[in-house]
């Protein structure tokens, strides 16, 4: 069995890796480029655990129960798998910035004369189109300008569904950019316009949130070089109005929350409990998905109308891709459904059948005088198919998390003494271990961050050093790559389930525990 192991994509070593069968088991340590080797002949699961070098800030994690027939192919030779470790904000993540580039054009009002001058709300963050985009990085330059838009926004210009600015005088916008591959020419697609529309006319009172004018340009090309290079024109944005009343090009879909599963969630009080969808336009060029709006059902009762854009059936790679979402304010517990519909099926309602959430059992919350390794121990949630436990320090930062499709296990690493931890546990269902092994976990972090900016719903959500420590970690991501990546894994077996079958996962609430000596 060949394995390598890194973080953010450098290798790591000396990191000790233990293969467990029973009650045998095997210790190797990984070279100065990652890897390591065990033989194993078998056919039973093993358990695999790395544990970084001491002092080297990294996280330790645990895979339970592993199929070796997942890693074996018709010849009997071992499969090879890459194992990330959680590495915290401090260490250098993926992402190189070789080469620099600017768009440049304009956003006009749907007369197509009228500029589009941005006006954001006092509580939206500084978007101002960078001056400098000249092979360098100016400070900040993909920080502030990247996080995600913000219901009452407008002059808003979007590349790639991920890259944002505001427009300047005369409706005139300019979006620097970077590739990290060497290449000197990349598309992606544009989207301007005001993401001001609600269902009240008064942001306060609102349940929806949508754009009221748009304008869609499929494909921009860039040119780059490493320095002194002139912007790349798109030409003018004109808008449209994000309305299916009196444009073609937009669509309602309509979705309906099952919450029959969940307990605890008093959804009667928008101050408890909370139910949201936001659909996403998933456009052929890029990989991150244009927010369409947001749909809060308040009460969990009846279809909420979503306004999307208008699919063509013979465009099979467009989706409108939606997440629902339960939310627990008391807890801060979660139910998570991903669904998808493309021009075949864009007219079908969907309805969203919220996965139960997983009740931690042990440690008990605020337990103390805990063993340094604990066995953490949850109950079973129907249609789960693996479970993941994380223990964090009291600051929120990963120490360890695990895999297992068993509802308890054993930390196999020696907490400190007399120290206060968290823990918490994920139930996934359609996911196996050999589609989770392989997942960056610093990246599945900094997708679970909370941003109460810019969920309108969640403006009054309690603070807790978990969610701060996600924030900490998207930020990382937004300073090297420019955009948050996605959390779930990439391995085609698992994308055409999900296509198929929909995504559900769950987050239990976060408990707090105390070693002993």
């Amino acid at each position: 069995m060949y394995q390598s192991i890194s973080t953010g994509g450098s290798p790591v070593a000396g990191a000790r890796v233990q293969l467990q069968v029973g009650g045998s088991t095997q210790s190797a340590f990984t070279d100065s480029s990652g890897a390591f080797a065990l033989t194993y002949s078998g056919t039973a699961n093993f358990s695999l655990t790395v544990i970084p070098p001491a002092g080297s800030g990294l996280g330790s994690v645990t895979y339970d129960g592993v199929a070796v027939a997942a890693y074996k192919d018709q010849y009997g030779a071992a499969g090879e798998m890459n194992i990330y470790l959680p590495g915290g904000r401090s260490t250098t993540l993926p992402g190189t910035r070789n080469t620099f580039g600017c768009i440049t054009g304009r956003l006009l009002d749907t007369d197509g004369t009228t500029p589009v001058v941005a006006n954001p709300p006092a509580q939206a963050p500084n978007r101002t189109s960078p001056a400098a985009c000249n092979g360098t990085q100016p400070p900040g330059l993909f920080n502030s300008g990247s996080t995600a838009i913000n219901p009452g926004e407008n002059g808003l210009v979007l590349f790639g569904g991920f890259r944002v600015v505001t427009t300047q005088a005369g409706g005139s916008f300019r979006v620097p950019l970077f590739t990290g591959n060497n290449g000197f020419a990349f598309s992606g697609s544009l989207w301007g316009g005001n993401y001001t529309g609600t269902d009240t006319g008064d942001p306060n009172t609102a349940t929806a949130y949508f754009w009221e004018k748009f304008a869609f340009k499929p494909r921009a090309d860039l040119y780059t070089k490493p320095s002194n290079f002139i912007d790349t024109p798109a030409g003018d944005l004109v808008l449209e109005p994000f309305d299916p009343a009196s444009n073609p090009k937009v669509t309602t879909l309509p979705i309906t929350h099952d919450t029959s599963a969940l307990s605890g969630f008093d959804f009667s009080d928008p101050n408890e409990a909370l139910l949201y969808s936001i659909p996403l336009f998933n456009h052929a060029i890029h990989s991150s998905g244009i927010e369409l709006g947001q749909y809060y059902n308040v009460g969990a009762s009846g279809a909420m109308n979503m306004r999307v854009i208008q699919l063509d059936p013979a465009a099979k790679s467009q989706q409108i891709e939606v997440n629902s979402t339960a939310f627990n304010l008391d807890t801060g517990a979660s139910s998570t459904v991903t669904q998808w519909r493309d021009g075949t099926n864009l007219s079908t309602p969907l309805t969203a059948k919220f996965l139960a959430i997983p009740s931690l059992q042990a440690p008990a919350n605020n337990a103390s005088g805990q063993p340094r390794s604990p066995t953490l121990s949850w109950n079973a949630v129907p249609g789960a198919t693996l479970y993941e436990v994380d223990i964090y320090d009291a600051n929120g930062k990963l120490v360890w998390y695990g895999l297992s499709k068993n509802t308890s296990l054993s930390v196999p690493i020696t907490l400190e003494a007399n120290k206060a931890y968290l823990w918490q546990a994920f139930a996934y269902e359609g996911l196996e271990m050999s589609d989770a092994i392989g997942r960056d976990p610093d990246a599945t972090l900094a997708a679970r961050w909370i941003n109460p900016r810019h969920l309108a719903g969640l403006k009054g959500f309690p603070s807790n050093p978990v969610n701060e420590a996600y924030g900490r970690m998207a930020q990382a991501y937004l300073d090297t790559l420019g955009y948050i990546p996605a959390a779930r894994p990439t391995s085609q077996r698992y994308l055409q389930n999900l296509l198929t079958n929909g995504y559900r996962e769950s987050a239990s609430e976060v408990f707090a525990f105390q070693t002993g000596n």
